[in-house]
């Protein structure tokens, strides 16, 4: 997964550990203080076992500090139709099978 800051305009590494519709949980070394604009990308698998990639603007609503740096927990305030359509799909799968959105796979950006 790879976020922007729009302050700061630079990627930051992510591992994603949870998802909705609404948004995303995920933990990496950085820092970013709440109510933060970013532009988050990520992957998720396609029935067919090929990867799709997902595009979104958000904002950062919590950071949790941890053991492993920092867990931030982003809302989406802005997709693309097909991108939303294609998690919706994806996220409506996942509670079919009676897997939970926490063990969702993301590839790097």
């Amino acid at each position: 997964m790879i976020m922007y800051d729009r302050g700061r305009e630079q990627p930051i590494r992510a591992r994603g550990v949870d998802i909705s519709r609404g948004g995303l949980a995920f933990q990496t070394d950085e820092y970013m203080d709440p109510l933060v604009s970013v532009w988050v990308q990520f992957s998720i698998p396609n029935p067919d076992d090929s990867w799709r990639r997902i595009e979104s603007e958000g904002y950062v609503v919590n950071v949790i500090p941890n053991d492993e740096g920092n867990r931030f927990g982003v809302s989406f305030s802005r997709m693309p139709d097909d991108d939303r359509r294609a998690l919706n799909d994806y996220l409506t799968l996942l509670e079919a099978s009676g897997d939970h959105p926490a063990d969702f796979l993301v590839t790097p950006g």
